[in-house]
């Protein structure tokens, strides 16, 4: 408000002068025919006014509406077109590609009429023998047959006779000597003088021989059909070579392996022959049965006899069959009373 009342103030002042100039200049013009008799000499130019405070910027004005958007620019001429490139080198041949997948089979056509019956030519000559053809190339494999059932299981045997009892053993060795007790407690009474030094006692006996564990380990192997099996010997696997035989304790006359200590036994059986199961006997008895591998713990007593055989009788060409076992720990009660094992 203060800015627009100073600018009207100052507009009145321009526009006093301006109508002051224009009325001497009228003067002027009207007297100018008698300057030279009439006027008198100039006066004294008057000393120029002090100029005037500044006055106070005036408040900024809101800022205007937006301005409509020029119109657009006229589209620049084409520029011109590049001269054309040298052509690449020609690259290598690539590598071969490979084989695609051999399509699906197939379907099989109708089966045509049966023809007639033609009439039965001469003999004629042998021929030559002609040269051995290149082998064709192999077959796809055939689809795996269904499995056939299960057989039926066999009758339990009859239960063996039972073993002659053994004689009475002979009485154990006197026991070693026992561990020293614990220190009692301390006394009370006054320690006595320190006594005599005393004679030097007599050498002992020697003692008892430190004792020796027994080793027991086998390993039988053999590669038979099924036409061996039948003239095997009881229905039991005829092994023919023994790989390892720690003891002799294996028998391959019997094919069957005999305790010799009571003890705890570990025996494993594998095999390729994938058409039946095994089983392992003891003394006639069932005790597992498995295909292709498995493994057993048992407890054995002295001269019981372990073997392998087959479940049900079963056609096959040839297969392996691998028997093994050894002694794990022996029973407590007899390492207690026999405590010297003579190792084998």
């Amino acid at each position: 408000m203060r800015f627009c009342m100073d600018l009207i103030a100052v507009l009145g002042i321009l526009l006093q002068v301006t109508l002051h100039d224009a009325v001497s200049t009228s003067l002027v013009k009207e007297q100018s025919f008698c300057d030279a008799c009439c006027s008198g000499p100039a006066g004294v130019p008057g000393i120029p006014g002090t100029p005037g405070e500044h006055g106070k910027d005036g408040e900024s004005g809101k800022r205007g509406p937006k301005g409509e958007p020029g119109p657009y620019g006229l589209k620049g001429d084409q520029g011109l077109t590049g001269e054309k490139g040298t052509h690449g080198l020609v690259g290598d041949k690539g590598a071969k590609g490979f084989f695609g997948k051999l399509g699906p089979r197939g379907v099989p056509g109708e089966t045509g009429q049966k023809g007639n019956t033609g009439h039965q030519g001469e003999i004629g000559y042998k021929g030559d023998q002609g040269d051995q053809g290149d082998p064709g190339p192999t077959g796809p494999k055939g689809k795996q047959g269904v499995q056939g059932d299960m057989g039926q299981k066999g009758k339990r045997g009859e239960p063996g006779q039972r073993g002659i009892t053994g004689s009475k053993g002979r009485r154990g060795d006197r026991g070693l000597l026992g561990l020293q007790g614990p220190v009692g407690p301390q006394g009370v009474g006054i320690r006595g003088p320190k006594g005599n030094t005393g004679d030097k006692g007599f050498k002992g006996e020697p003692g008892l021989p430190a004792p020796e564990l027994m080793q027991c380990a086998f390993m039988a192997h053999c590669f038979i059909s099924s036409s061996d099996l039948m003239r095997g010997r009881n229905g039991m696997i005829p092994f023919h070579e023994t790989i390892t035989n720690i003891g002799r304790y294996f028998d391959l006359g019997i094919d069957k392996f005999t305790a010799p200590i009571p003890g705890t036994y570990v025996f494993h059986f594998s095999t390729d022959f994938d058409k039946g199961q095994l089983k392992v006997v003891k003394n006639g008895q069932w005790l597992v049965s498995a295909k292709r591998f498995s493994s057993i713990v048992v407890e054995l007593q002295t001269n019981d006899q372990v073997g392998l055989s087959l479940v049900d009788d079963v056609f096959f060409s040839e297969a392996h069959f691998y028997f093994s076992g050894f002694l794990l720990h022996i029973q407590f009660e007899y390492l207690a009373n026999n405590l010297y094992v003579t190792a084998h």
